[in-house]
């Protein structure tokens, strides 16, 4: 990061990177703080100089939440159960340690689950309709559980608005459909 910035300014920066596995071994946790957790500090860190940054925004999820039957809002208790929801909270946090004592413009976005083209299969979604159209067996539970899917175009498009926002330094948002679905209705 430090080459690069010596060789480029940049006034926008949007962390999407980092490992998604939901694995919970203690491979998982020691990889998930390595990469997420240690490429959000390299990355906040190589910024500090910046005198031209108007915004970086980190991406989250709901995973820093935990599971809960409730609906999830941005002051809701974080109680992550996994290798990858404690990293990703792990990195909300330094970002906003770094708005506060660095001033960094950074907003964090946390995303309900996000679907789309390409989705890896791995993800509910794209699994079921891979099952569909192969014609095989989808095993998964009576699908009682509520979920709120997020288009990933959608996404995209609260990234460009909070991109144009100046109050949302220091902001923690959580972006969704706003409306949940059972899964056995999906």
């Amino acid at each position: 990061l430090l080459k690069i910035n010596k060789k480029y300014i940049f006034s926008y920066i949007f962390h999407l990177a980092g490992s998604k596995s939901r694995s919970n071994n203690l491979i998982e946790f020691k990889q998930s703080i390595d990469i997420n957790y240690f490429g959000a500090l390299n990355l906040l860190e190589s910024q500090i100089n910046n005198k031209f940054i108007k915004k970086i925004i980190l991406i989250g999820t709901m995973d820093e939440y935990g599971y809960s039957n409730k609906v999830f809002n941005e002051s809701s208790y974080e109680n992550p159960l996994s290798a990858y929801g404690l990293s990703k909270l792990s990195t909300t946090k330094l970002g906003l340690i770094f708005w506060k004592l660095f001033n960094l413009p950074i907003t964090i976005l946390r995303p309900s689950i996000v679907y789309g083209h390409n989705q890896g299969l791995e993800m509910f979604i794209p699994s079921i309709i891979n099952s569909l159209s192969n014609n095989t067996f989808f095993d998964m539970t009576l699908g009682e559980q509520e979920r709120d899917f997020l288009y990933i175009h959608d996404l995209i498009d609260v990234i460009i608005k909070v991109k144009k926002s100046l109050n949302t330094n220091g902001e923690v948002i959580n972006i969704g459909f706003g409306k949940s679905i059972k899964l056995v209705e999906l």
